[in-house]
């Protein structure tokens, strides 16, 4: 894991994305998603995160996350692997992820 247990929870990540919308977008950006803005699920030893936010307002958090440099004084690089129309398909898409991940690192070919 990069980050200690305690270091960044779902409450930071949240916070710094609200924040860098406000900073990309202003008042009225943050208040277009902050009814829908959620992280559903974080991992710290997979460095995996799920978002969710309201379908209208997805490019917005897109390019909130893309300046989004540090999250509670560590930096950070979130990047977008997925876009679904469902919690559970980005769970899904997830996992496969993780699960092609552990494969590569049990091949003796990957270096």
């Amino acid at each position: 894991a990069l980050f200690d247990s305690g270091s960044i929870t779902p409450r930071h990540i949240l916070q710094q994305l609200r924040e860098a919308v406000r900073t990309r977008f202003g008042e009225f950006g943050l208040g277009c998603v902050i009814g829908s803005l959620q992280v559903k699920y974080f991992n710290v030893c997979t460095n995996s995160l799920v978002l969710r936010v309201a379908r209208e307002y997805v490019n917005l958090i897109r390019e909130a996350v893309e300046h989004l440099s540090s999250i509670n004084g560590h930096a950070c690089k979130i990047v977008v692997m997925r876009v679904a129309g469902s919690v559970r398909s980005c769970n899904l898409a997830l996992v496969d992820k993780l699960r092609d991940d552990v494969a590569l690192e049990d091949d003796p070919m990957v270096l």
